[in-house]
């Protein structure tokens, strides 16, 4: 990230321009020469190309394969990217169409801004939602609940509200359907 924004900073602005020789002079392996140690492999529902990930184990938690460049750690499909495009533009993003995190297959990169991504995210259906969300207080059969005891008429949205523990204002969007709308 760029000091005092939340624009990433591309891996060139950080260490300089990535170069096979620059790289080999100082000791570290170029991603042309790692490539042979790569593992292809084939996703369910992926691209007419198989996925290709590092062989590396340094990983982030979402899955995203972090490699060395100049002793500077990076995602490897961003250095990737720069390696077959050049520089990526400030605020734009490398993307997956493939929805897997180590693959640096660049027929299944692309660039885009943080809202494509998540528009991309949002449209297959791998964002979090409902229990999903680790701060969630209600489960979905809360939610059948509250709808099913409003439905009812015996209890307003006060009380139940009370009796889940969460506002009044929840309860109103649970039963309109403006939150939890995919719970039937």
């Amino acid at each position: 990230m760029s000091p005092g924004t939340d624009e990433p900073v591309s891996s060139e602005e950080r260490h300089g321009p990535i170069t096979d020789s620059g790289l080999r002079n100082r000791g570290h392996r170029t991603l042309g020469r790692s490539r042979r140690r790569f593992q292809p492999r084939l996703e369910p529902g992926s691209l007419e190309t198989p996925c290709v990930a590092p062989a590396t184990k340094d990983a982030t938690t979402q899955g995203y394969r972090i490699v060395s460049v100049n002793g500077v750690k990076t995602y490897a499909h961003r250095v990737a990217w720069e390696t077959a495009h050049g520089p990526i533009p400030k605020g734009m993003c490398v993307c997956h169409h493939c929805d897997n995190p180590p693959c640096i297959e660049l027929t299944h990169l692309f660039l885009g801004t943080k809202p494509d991504n998540n528009a991309d995210m949002v449209a297959k259906g791998r964002q979090a939602r409902g229990e999903r969300i680790a701060s969630a207080k209600l489960t979905e059969a809360d939610v059948r609940a509250i709808r099913a005891l409003y439905a009812g008429g015996g209890l307003l949205q006060r009380e139940l509200a009370h009796q889940f523990g969460i506002a009044q204002t929840t309860v109103s969007h649970i039963v309109t359907g403006e939150c939890w709308g995919h719970v039937r």
